[in-house]
């Protein structure tokens, strides 16, 4: 299968950001004004997360156009460069926190991945907005950085 850039965002991009944006956005008891900017920078958040985890999961298998690679390995390279700046910390799970909750800004944010959306809906939803904790994510940078490499690989030789 050969999926282009199109293929990708009404398949891929669209559903899957829309989804979990609203299983986070919509349910979020905390966000009681800025409504319109925080739903606006968190769709941004989980279209640029699963951009990010896409390009890992699907990509590989899915797809040998340079486009869609282009824009996984861009998307990549923003957010780590924004993690190296805030020390492994994302800025903007930290900006919309502080627009919910000024006194606050350090609450956890269910964010872009699976796992924590089942944690917040399978536990209380206190777990969900408890302090952020440091996730190292060296190895997750170096793993994205090699199954980037090796797809593009794929799509010059193959």
């Amino acid at each position: 299968m050969n999926l282009s850039l199109y293929d990708y965002t009404a398949i891929i991009l669209i559903p899957l950001s829309l989804i979990m944006f609203s299983l986070d956005f919509l349910s979020d008891s905390e966000i009681i004004k800025n409504e319109t900017k925080i739903g606006i920078f968190q769709l941004f958040h989980h279209i640029v997360c699963i951009i990010f985890l896409s390009s890992v999961s699907f990509m590989p298998f899915l797809t040998k156009r340079l486009s869609v690679l282009i824009i996984s390995v861009i998307t990549s390279l923003v957010i780590q460069i924004g993690y190296s700046i805030n020390n492994d910390y994302c800025w903007l799970t930290r900006m919309v926190n502080k627009m919910i909750n000024p006194v606050r800004p350090d609450r956890k944010w269910v964010g872009g991945d699976i796992h924590s959306l089942i944690k917040k809906y399978t536990r209380e939803e206190s777990w969900a907005y408890s302090d952020i904790r440091y996730i190292d994510n060296t190895n997750l940078v170096v793993f994205v950085n090699g199954v980037h490499i090796l797809t593009l690989l794929k799509v010059i030789y193959f």
